[in-house]
């Protein structure tokens, strides 16, 4: 469309009867500039960068904040840490990130009792919740290639959860939206999805239906 109207406007303005050269190509040259201007606007205006979250994993809605962590622009998670307070859970987790860079903790707790730590190229998460106490435990996922999916392993390994519920995106992941409840620490989480090959963030919310890879 926009080789068309500019070729429009060449026409029009080379059919115009002008007695001096000159000001034919200057009358151009200003009809040219404003088009431009106008269409750059317009670009800027509708082209909002989409920023894909996966679902929630576990729908608690008795979260009070959220936490929203990510790698920076272009890179993606390489590995996780997860802070587990007795009693409580897990309540908070950080990033690496593939420029070499970690993320901020998300919920800034300090109370925790053990600290776990995961390598690889985040994809998924197995979410495991226990009633009146939120998330207790996460599996991680690591994308291998293109579209593999492998299990690097469990953090805390607490066997008291009530359910599970997992959460993927369709290439890796570059951060979190972590959601806290006082008294409780992490209750929910979600993952931000990056495009495969892109630096800017992906385009789809993936497996909306929470399904185990197996």
């Amino acid at each position: 469309m926009l080789i068309e109207f500019s070729s429009f406007i060449i026409m029009r303005v080379f059919k115009m009867k002008f007695s001096n050269s000159s000001f034919r190509l200057a009358y151009l040259g200003a009809s040219m500039s404003a088009f431009l201007a106008s269409m750059s606007t317009f670009l800027l205006a509708t082209s909002v960068e989409a920023s894909p979250v996966t679902s929630r994993a576990t729908n608690n809605t008795d979260a009070e904040q959220l936490h929203r962590v990510e790698c920076n622009n272009g890179t993606h998670i390489t590995g996780m840490y997860v802070d587990e307070q007795y009693n409580y859970g897990v309540i908070d987790i950080q990033f690496q990130c593939s420029d070499g860079t970690t993320t901020e903790w998300a919920t800034g707790n300090t109370n925790w009792n053990l600290r776990h730590h995961l390598r690889g190229d985040l994809a998924g998460l197995e979410v495991f919740e226990q009633y009146g106490y939120g998330v207790i435990d996460f599996r991680y996922f690591r994308r291998s290639g293109r579209v593999g999916l492998s299990e690097v392993g469990r953090f805390t390994n607490n066997p008291r959860e009530n359910r599970t519920a997992y959460i993927e995106c369709p290439y890796k992941a570059y951060g979190a939206e972590v959601y806290e409840q006082s008294s409780y620490g992490i209750v929910d989480i979600a993952l931000l999805c990056k495009e495969e090959g892109s630096a800017r963030r992906g385009t789809l919310v993936p497996n909306p239906n929470n399904v185990l890879p197996f």
